[in-house]
Formats: structure tokens, sequence, C-alpha cells
């Protein structure tokens, strides 16, 4: 290690757990209320007697251009792969739990 950089003062550090603590809050809220979202919806084309994989297909589409919307207005990048991933997973497991 750095001279100096072995011991870290308990403010420094009582400062970062906080700000720690507070992100992960946060980033937890906001995946939560992604999946609720993404479900809702999801029970709204269900709803319509709409058949799983067209349902899953629909969530998809509409995420594709969500992400096409957002990159052309404001130039962001689209979303991470693993988040995608893991709403297509919410959207199963969900769809299977509302089956069962």
């Amino acid at each position: 290690m750095p001279k100096g950089t072995d011991v870290l003062t308990p403010t420094v550090s009582t400062e970062l757990t906080r700000r720690l603590d507070a992100a992960t809050e946060r980033h937890i809220g906001s995946i939560d209320a992604l999946r609720e979202a993404v479900c809702a919806y999801l029970d709204d084309l269900r709803a319509t007697g709409m058949p799983r994989e067209r349902a899953l297909a629909a969530v998809r589409a509409f995420i594709a251009k969500s992400q096409a919307v957002r990159a052309a207005q404001d130039g962001q990048s689209a979303i991470d792969e693993r988040i995608l991933a893991r709403m297509s997973a919410w959207c199963v497991d969900h769809w299977a739990a509302a089956h069962s």
C-alpha cells in the first residue's frame, strides 16, 4: 500500500459508509420500482388476453423503442444488457407466478 493509505480516519470511513448505504438504498429502490413497472405492464398485456410469448415480445419491443427514443433525445447509451436480461427474467417469473 502507498504510504498514508493504510489507515482511514473515522470521519472518512463513516462518511464513505453513509454514502455507500444511501447509494445502495437508492439503487435497490430504483430496481424495485422498475420491476413493479415491468410487471404491471405485463399484467396489462395479459388482461387483454395476449398469449405469454407475444406479451414477452411486446415488453422487449417496448424496451427497445424506449431505448431508441432516449438515445435520439439525449444521446444516452442503451440500457445495460444485464438489466435487460433481468427484466426479461422478471417477466417470465411474474407470468409463471400468476398462472400457478
